[in-house]
Parts: structure tokens; C-alpha cells; sequence
């Protein structure tokens, strides 16, 4: 009963920012960041009559993209967080509604539109996530910073569970009212035409949003299960220079197995399995479900094990999960691996980037962080990339033991160079 009604103390005092502001993630769980657009995008692809190594280009070029412009969007000073989430989030709008009009345009533009509208949208993820953390820090008082960051963990996640179940039953659903297979590409354009309509009363609510200074609370009110905050400066043997360059070699090889999940899993369940639209969307979305958990109890863990070992454990535990997805061709055997590889990306995710942003002083905190968000983006466009083709010459084992050497490589790595810094 104690437990409960400290709990109910907790969600009373979360301040009406971070409750609008957790609305819009939601929206964007809902339908792209693992929702509708992360189930269906890669099926719709392949119903218009392209292969798995077109699927890969298509993400890498985006994906470049946002990897490219996340670093120098980290340090632009000229606009504030609020505003460049704005004109993220308009770009994400634009680019989603853009796409599913593919279908109404001569074949000879499909693949050119397809680039396209998917690089505006991820022009939009790279300026709308390298300043999500800096604006949540400006959002809320101290305290409130690690918070505030696993609540929009555990939304994403769970919204994300919902968009997933919703995007994987509704082809079969318009099929059977259209009177069309679900082999037909006209089933998955309406779902994702009304993911992006879905995003737009979160780009009216963002608008509304504004950073407030808000005070500090007296030491006695702190909550001591917090997720630690960035501590002070450490002494480093390196620069913030170098920093930026370790953050960038590590997370570049340590995010290839997710890369590999994100990219090319339902194409797996689709093209090399057989399996049904349903339980793909099923599978992607428990494996958001889990993930609401286990963002929540970030701060416990995090108090407990601390950022640095856990930066290591989850990734060696993708590693253990890629493995006998790569030697044994089975739905099953691939559901758990896409189950608990997504489903602890949101503590994977937090432990990484708090402890990256430890490493430096607070004004190259938004530096740090687009270093890591373009660090994400280039493993994701090398992985999308590359593995289209390594399923096409070797086929899909070979991509997926691919992934796993990478990561592990990474994770050493990051032992190496982090190690004495914890």
C-alpha cells in the first residue's frame, strides 16, 4: 500500500510540461519510432515490387543523412531546443504523408519519391532527437532531468506496443474490406497515410510547449531513486575533442545489431520466414511492451549496476540473442531475439547517453549529444546499407553474424578506452 501511494505521489508531481510533452512522444511512438511506420514501411517497399538490397538503400540514404546533420545540429546555437523539435517535427509530418503517395505516381518516379520523402523524414529525426534531451533539461527543474528522460523511454516504448499490434492487423483488415491480398501493396499505403495524419495534433501541441525556468527544490525533496544525474566534470585524459571521436568509433560498431533488427527483421519474418503481417506486428510490438518496464526501473538500475556496466551488458546480451537467430531459420527463434533486443533498447539507449554526457561540462552537452545521435545514424545507414547486399550474395545468417561481430567489437572498445573513467 506504501508503495503504491508513493507511487501516486510521483505521477501527482510530474509537471504539465512533461505531460504534454510525453503526449507528442507518444504520437511519435505511435506511428514512426516503433509504431505503424516501423512494421509496415519495409512490407510496403516490398508489396511495390523492390528486393531487400533496394530496402537497405533506402534506409541508409536517410539514415546518412540524419547522421550527417546530427552532429553540426548539436552545436547550432542560433535556435532554441523548442524550435528545432518544431521544425523536426514538421519535416517528420511532411516526409510520412509524402511517401504512401508513391503508389498514385508513374512507376518511373517510385523509386526517386521513395528517397526522397524517407530522407525529409529523417532530415526531421536528426533535428528532433539531438535536441530532445536538451529540451527536457529546459524544460523541467534538476531533479526532473533523468526522470523526465526514462518517462519518455517507457512512452515510446508502450506507445510504440500499441502502433505495433494496430499496424500489423490493419493490412489484413483493408484487405479483406478492398477486397485485396495482403500481397497487394494498397493495404499497408492507408495505414501509413494515417500514421502521418495521426502525427499532426502532436505538431499543434509542440508549438505550445515553451522552456520556463523553473526552481530548484530544496535538498530534502529530492528523490533519492533518481536515475544519477551527468556528474561534474570528470579529470579525462582526454579532450572534449577526443571524446566526441571515442563516443562516435564505439557507438557506431556497438548499435550494429540494432541496426540489423530495426532495418531488416520484419523484412526476415516477411521475405525469408513466411510469416504473417499479424504476428510481425504482434512480435515488434511486445517487444515495446517489455521495454515500458524496463525504462521505468532505469533509475533502480542504474543506482544498483551503474551506466558504465550496463552500456556493456546489454549490448553483450543483443550479441547472445543475434547468434542463434543467424543458425537457426525459425519465427521463434527470431521473435526472442527481436523481443529482448528491443525490448532493453531503452536502458541501453539512457545508460550510454547519460554516461556520455558525464564525460564532459554542461555546455557541450547538446555537442555530445548530437555526436551520439549521428554516431546511431551512421551504424544504422552502414548496417541498412551493406546488409541489403549481404542478404542478396550470401543471405540473411550472414548479416546477422555480421551484426554481432560488430557490436562485440564495439563493446571492447568501449571497455578499453572507458574503463578508467568510470
Amino acid at each position: 500500500m506504501t508503495t503504491l501511494l508513493t507511487l501516486s505521489h510521483r505521477f501527482q508531481r510530474i509537471p504539465r510540461n512533461i505531460y504534454l510533452y510525453l503526449f507528442v512522444m507518444a504520437a511519435l511512438g505511435f506511428t514512426i519510432d516503433g509504431g505503424i511506420y516501423s512494421v509496415l514501411l519495409n512490407l510496403y517497399v516490398l508489396r511495390l515490387g523492390y528486393g531487400p538490397e533496394f530496402v537497405g538503400t533506402l534506409n541508409s540514404v536517410g539514415l546518412f543523412v540524419f547522421a550527417a546533420l546530427s552532429l553540426p545540429l548539436g552545436a547550432v546555437r542560433r535556435f532554441s531546443s523548442h524550435q528545432m523539435l518544431i521544425i523536426g517535427l514538421s519535416c517528420i509530418f511532411t516526409g510520412m504523408m509524402g511517401l504512401p503517395l508513391v503508389q498514385w505516381l508513374p512507376e518511373a518516379f517510385h523509386s526517386g519519391w521513395l528517397i526522397v520523402t524517407r530522407t525529409i523524414t529523417h532530415i526531421g529525426l536528426a533535428f528532433f532527437f539531438v535536441h530532445t534531451a536538451p529540451f527536457v533539461m529546459s524544460i523541467t527543474r534538476g531533479d526532473w532531468h533523468s526522470r523526465a528522460l526514462s518517462l519518455q523511454s517507457a512512452t515510446l516504448a508502450l506507445a510504440g506496443f500499441v502502433g505495433g499490434l494496430v499496424g500489423g492487423v490493419l493490412p489484413g483488415l483493408l484487405g479483406n474490406w478492398l477486397h485485396l491480398p495482403t500481397t497487394d501493396p494498397t493495404p499497408y499505403q492507408y495505414p501509413l497515410l494515417l500514421a502521418g495524419i495521426l502525427l499532426a495534433p502532436a505538431l499543434l501541441l509542440l508549438t505550445r510547449l515553451t522552456a520556463v525556468s523553473i526552481p530548484e527544490p530544496p535538498a530534502a525533496e529530492a528523490d533519492e531513486m533518481l536515475l544519477p544525474q551527468p556528474r561534474k566534470q570528470r579529470v579525462l585524459p582526454f579532450t572534449v575533442t577526443q571524446v566526441v571521436l571515442l563516443i562516435i568509433a564505439v557507438r557506431v560498431l556497438q548499435i550494429t545489431v540494432v541496426g540489423v533488427i530495426n532495418t531488416f527483421a520484419n523484412v526476415y519474418l516477411d521475405d525469408g520466414l513466411k510469416v504473417s503481417t499479424d504476428l510481425i506486428g504482434v512480435l515488434t510490438a511486445v517487444s515495446r511492451l517489455i521495454g515500458v518496464p524496463i525504462a521505468l526501473s532505469v533509475p533502480y538500475l542504474v543506482a544498483r549496476w551503474g551506466n558504465y556496466r550496463l552500456v556493456i551488458w546489454t549490448t553483450l546480451f543483443t550479441v547472445a540473442l543475434m547468434i542463434p537467430m543467424a543458425l537457426v531459420p525459425h519465427w521463434s527463434v527470431a521473435g526472442a531475439a527481436i523481443i529482448g533486443i528491443g525490448s532493453i533498447s531503452s536502458l541501453r539507449y539512457l545508460s550510454f547517453l547519460v554516461f556520455s554526457l558525464s564525460l564532459v561540462p554542461e555546455e557541450k552537452r547538446a555537442l555530445i549529444s548530437g555526436a551520439g545521435e549521428m554516431s546511431i545514424g551512421f551504424g544504422f545507414a552502414f548496417v541498412s546499407f551493406v546488409g541489403g547486399y549481404l542478404i542478396t550474395w550470401y543471405g540473411y545468417p550472414a548479416l546477422f553474424l555480421f551484426g554481432a561481430v560488430l557490436t562485440l567489437a564495439g563493446t571492447v572498445l568501449f571497455w578499453l578506452f572507458f574503463r578508467k573513467v568510470r
